[in-house]
């Protein structure tokens, strides 16, 4: 395979793997509106951090801030619908792999 190629592959995959992420969001939030529920309001309730101080700080004496920050990104994540996940993994995973092609696409023969 030469440069172009793979940075036309490159291209492509991004291209189409983030309109489908935007699609399956898309699509979730308004299904989502049409069902009524609230997940936005869901997701700042199971954020907020009211009595978790104490226990914050507790953790992050024993194992870092770092640590207490993967504890509220699992959290955070947990909270998400189902559909917001799809199109996030998604995302990711499609820049990943546009990234891999394009940083590859020089080490290539013409």
């Amino acid at each position: 395979m030469n440069r172009s190629r793979v940075r036309l592959i490159g291209l492509i995959v991004l291209v189409l793997g983030l309109a489908s992420a935007e699609g399956i969001y898309w699509f979730g939030e308004r299904a989502a509106a049409e069902a009524g529920t609230q997940d936005s309001e869901e997701l700042a309730n199971s954020i907020q951090l009211e009595n978790q101080r104490k226990a914050d700080r507790e953790i992050e004496m024993g194992f870092g801030k770092v640590y207490v920050m993967l504890i509220h990104c699992e959290n955070w994540w947990a909270a998400l619908p189902g559909y917001k996940k799809a199109a996030f993994s998604i995302a990711a995973t499609t820049i990943l792999t546009a990234v891999l092609c394009f940083v590859l696409a020089p080490q290539l023969r013409q």
